[in-house]
């Protein structure tokens, strides 16, 4: 006997794709970007989601691109990379979510592949890999090895995806409340998305990570010793809320640094000035909250 399919019956839509690009003032080094996306191979049709500052110039530069991509642009204040995904999630319809960085490359299948795998993770990452000929040689140690992926692990305990290249459902995406806009400027905010996740997930959370390398992403690591310091003292305060928030390890540490590469880090002047002011800025996170936990004691 055979079955006839019942028009009437809700058939499931195609995933809406967007892909956030958070560029408040990242300047000609978002053309890159740009190029690499509007170059995907085989990519399900997707929103390409620029967030610029208010009069920002990279304006120009992105309606430069409406004939090569599907564009979005959001413009609003400056107030960090969490803020910014937010608002360009906020600003779309996408039922999948890719998040990447301004200056950084996504490989000609990115897209697809991300994709693809948040259709069956609902969290995922892709390859990545540092642009070595821009990182000045004294501040290599500070970036990860050449070849390695978004999904990392928080001090060896936690897993997570890094920013520059997640992929996310939306549906998880807003049953979390998207990314903390407390943590300052770029640091900590995806490390503490994912552990939300973890516990909105329960044990059965799986973090998928695509291993196509036509997904590669190229990071460019930062190149100037101002940009370089700044970046880790920002690390430096997100890590000292993500042990205080989530109780990860036994707060209060220098946020899990092996002795051993510490010293073998600072070897140079310049990456012992930057762990200086990252210490500094960590030391400066801290101590409010150990303030806090006095009173508390006291009480």
């Amino acid at each position: 006997m055979s079955e006839t399919a019942d028009p009437s019956a809700a058939v499931p839509s195609a995933p809406t794709v967007a892909v956030v690009v958070p560029a408040q003032r990242a300047g000609a080094l978002l053309a890159r970007q740009l190029d690499a996306l509007s170059s995907q191979v085989a990519a399900p049709p997707f929103t390409t989601v620029v967030v610029l500052d208010i009069d920002d110039p990279g304006v120009t530069l992105v309606e430069s691109y409406r004939d090569r991509l599907r564009l979005l642009t959001v413009v609003v204040p400056r107030r960090g990379a969490a803020a910014a995904r937010n608002a360009g999630v906020a600003a779309c319809d996408g039922s999948v979510l890719l998040f990447c960085d301004a200056d950084d490359v996504v490989g000609p299948g990115w897209v697809r592949a991300m994709a693809v795998e948040v259709q069956h993770t609902g969290l995922c990452g892709s390859p990545m890999r540092v642009e070595w000929e821009v990182c000045p040689r004294w501040a290599r140690p500070f970036y990860e090895p050449d070849d390695s992926s978004s999904v990392e692990e928080f001090h060896g305990v936690v897993p997570f995806v890094v920013s520059a290249s997640l992929g996310i459902d939306r549906a998880l995406f807003d049953a979390v409340g998207g990314f903390d806009e407390s943590f300052p400027g770029a640091g900590g905010e995806e490390v503490d998305l994912c552990l939300r996740l973890a516990v909105l997930r329960g044990p059965e959370s799986v973090i998928g990570a695509v291993v196509d390398e036509t997904a590669l992403v190229r990071y460019r690591p930062r190149s100037s010793f101002r940009s370089i310091a700044r970046q880790r003292a920002g690390y430096s305060r997100g890590t000292v809320r993500l042990m205080a928030r989530h109780r990860i390890g036994e707060f209060g540490t220098l946020a899990s640094i092996e002795p051993r590469r510490l010293l073998r880090m600072a070897r140079s002047p310049r990456r012992l000035a930057v762990l200086t002011w990252s210490f500094i800025a960590l030391r400066g996170e801290m101590r409010p909250r150990r303030r806090s936990r006095v009173a508390t004691t006291d009480e």
